[in-house]
């Protein structure tokens, strides 16, 4: 019995020393994660459309569809160009539905780089305004913007406009 008695005594420094030894490792672990972790960047500025040309119109009922390509310069906290490709859904009313993927050569926030984002906007003939959203393709970014996450909004009437996001960079 003594023999045992010893054996768990003995035991137990060692257990204690395990315990102690994964509680570290695991507030390292968070640490890392916590370091790792990027902090919000809020990115303001303005587009100016640079060009616009629309191909593809056809009509489905009452709407006309259309393609679109656009070149837009950008200045603020994104400084660039984007390229941007979509389709359109036109409504009689005058009032369009866009999808769209973006591609964007430039600097964001001091780091330079290309980066996609999907675009959903709507369109209003009459007024010549526009307004939408926008989310960081994953996995599109490059050079300094490899990584990147995040999303924002734009607004603009004849070609130019603001927009403002909230973006992430990767570690």
């Amino acid at each position: 019995m003594e023999t045992a008695m010893r054996r768990a005594l003995a035991a137990r420094p060692a257990r204690w020393l395990v315990a102690v030894t994964l509680a570290l490792a695991m507030m390292l672990a968070l640490a890392n994660v916590n370091v790792a972790t990027a902090q919000p960047v809020q990115v303001v500025g303005t587009f100016t459309q640079t060009s616009f040309v629309t191909a593809n119109e056809r009509a489905v009922g009452d709407l006309t569809l259309f393609d679109f390509l656009e070149e837009t310069a950008l200045t603020g906290t994104a400084t660039g160009t984007s390229m941007t490709a979509g389709t359109c859904a036109l409504h009689p009313s005058g009032h369009a539905a866009c999808l769209a993927l973006e591609t964007f050569s430039g600097v964001i926030d001091g780091e330079v780089g290309t980066v996609q984002f999907q675009n959903v906007a709507v369109l209003d003939t009459t007024t010549d305004t526009i307004h939408g959203a926008f989310t960081v393709v994953e996995g599109s970014g490059t050079g300094g913007l490899e990584g990147l996450s995040g999303h924002g909004s734009f607004a603009g009437q004849g070609g130019s406009g603001t927009y403002m996001a909230s973006l992430e960079f990767g570690s």
